[in-house]
């Protein structure tokens, strides 16, 4: 948004409005085996759907592009860079090497804004980190090519059409409360609703508790 110019007044919006307009808040949680997770389970806070949903609340168009050859999806992304448009990937971010990231989670995003081919490294924004992060070329590809939770990443990158503006911002705000509030009672696109979930987890983490005092 900011690199297009988008801005409600004379600040970039801020990641905490982004993760609003987006009806970023959810739940995820699933047991895992400890070959994908130490922990035994994934704990994510963040809706499956918040690409889309911010998209819906700012009148972004937004597409899901899969590549399924390894080469002609970086090509692609390549291309997107040398033109100067900043792209947003989705990674396992235990492939990722500028991370540490034990449990595998594949459809983590991060933006590519750019790369140096003489180094074979890419140029990362994660929220994960503060500054702009390199990353190989080779850890780049196997992170983007991911089988592991949840689901295949197929080298997936976004289309993204931008609007002359952003709607007025009251607009937007109502739409990502309704949108929120939906997900939270189970009226939303990621089932389980949190209302749901989260029970179901405490229960999963209180058992594991008990046990670890049992053989302890």
């Amino acid at each position: 948004l900011e690199h297009r110019g988008l801005r409600w007044g004379d600040a970039p919006l801020s990641e905490p409005m982004v993760f609003g307009l987006a009806a970023g808040l959810g739940f995820a949680f699933t047991r895992l085996p400890e070959a994908l997770s130490p922990a035994g389970y994934y704990l994510g806070g963040r809706s499956l759907s918040f690409e889309d949903d911010l998209g819906s609340t700012l009148g972004l168009g937004i597409r899901r592009v899969a590549v399924s050859d390894p080469d002609e999806a970086w090509e692609q992304v390549r291309r997107r860079l040398d033109a100067g448009e900043p792209t947003l990937v989705f990674a396992d971010c235990a492939e990722l090497d500028y991370l540490r990231a034990k449990t595998h989670m594949s459809l983590h995003s991060i933006v590519l804004v750019g790369y140096d081919e003489a180094s074979r490294v890419a140029f990362v924004a994660d929220n994960d980190r503060e500054t702009i992060q390199a990353c190989s070329f080779e850890s780049l590809r196997r992170a983007r090519n991911s089988f592991h939770f949840p689901a295949p990443t197929n080298h997936m990158y976004l289309e993204i059409d931008f609007p002359a503006r952003l709607p007025p911002l009251a607009d937007a705000a109502r739409k990502a409360i309704d949108l929120e509030v939906r997900q939270i009672a189970g009226y939303g696109p990621d089932p389980p609703s949190i209302a749901h979930a989260l029970p179901y987890a405490w229960r999963v983490l209180r058992r594991r508790r008990e046990l670890r005092r049992l053989y302890a």
